[in-house]
């Protein structure tokens, strides 16, 4: 929420390092330098907006109900625009679902690297609830595995996503005869460590392939995601 709400836009900027060390003799010239490849983008700034009024007899009924009717509205105001702002993150529309702006968001953004679980679940099923928990621990161990892999170890994925109904499954779900379910042996037993902060979302219940449900891992750091909102909370009144 850093920077001022009447800007035009951001300039994000994307930097690689090259060049290594070597050795060399104490009177050579040849100095290897270390250097950076910088790429930038723009990001143009829209504004939306949310408001409220009343009447006079919405304050003379709201007076002898003894209700604020300011609060009460206010209160929807922000209730919308927390649920605008949560759509545009997500996925880059809004409430209704318009694309008006073209944007994507976490959910949907085509520069993440994806891919779909293995089909080896009863009937050739990617889905968890036709898995072994030994199979559901593999998909998101090779989730998590795939940042690692994908970035040589430049990232190492600290978050996991999972659509709110497959959390919801191996929240709830044994591993074997244990008294363990396979969330809990989850989060003492992956590739990302102990660490590991695993959260649910109902926007990836059809954020997947064909309107399946898609789990994300990443490493939640402002190098890797940010969400640029600049100006929130500003507010104006006309009675």
């Amino acid at each position: 929420t850093s920077g001022d709400m009447w800007d035009v836009g951001t300039v994000i900027y994307s930097m690689d390092k090259v060049g290594q060390a070597e050795f060399m003799a104490g009177g050579s010239f040849d100095m290897p330098y270390a250097s950076t490849t910088m790429s930038q983008g723009v990001r143009n700034f829209h504004l939306a907006a949310i408001g409220y009024e009343w009447n006079t007899q919405e304050l003379q009924r709201a007076a002898k109900l003894g209700r604020s009717l300011s609060a009460d509205k206010a209160s929807a105001a922000v209730l919308a625009a927390d649920r605008f702002i949560y759509g545009i993150a997500m996925n880059g529309q809004t409430p209704r679902g318009e694309s008006e702006k073209g944007w994507t968001g976490f959910i949907n953004n085509g520069s993440a690297p994806s891919a779909q679980v293995a089909n080896d679940g009863t009937g050739s099923s990617r889905l968890w609830t036709a898995k072994t928990a030994d199979q559901i621990l593999r998909d998101i161990n090779a989730a998590l595995t795939a940042v690692e892999t994908g970035t040589g170890e430049t990232h190492i994925a600290n978050t996991l996503v999972l659509p709110t109904s497959a959390y919801n499954y191996i929240a709830t779900t044994r591993v074997g005869d244990t008294n363990a379910t396979i969330l809990s042996y989850l989060q003492a037993n992956n590739v990302a460590g102990e660490a590991l902060t695993i959260l649910k979302s109902r926007s990836l219940e059809t954020a997947g392939t064909g309107g399946t449900t898609r789990m994300i891992a990443y490493d939640n750091n402002p190098q890797v995601l940010k969400f640029m909102l600049p100006g929130k909370g500003a507010q104006s009144e006309r009675l």
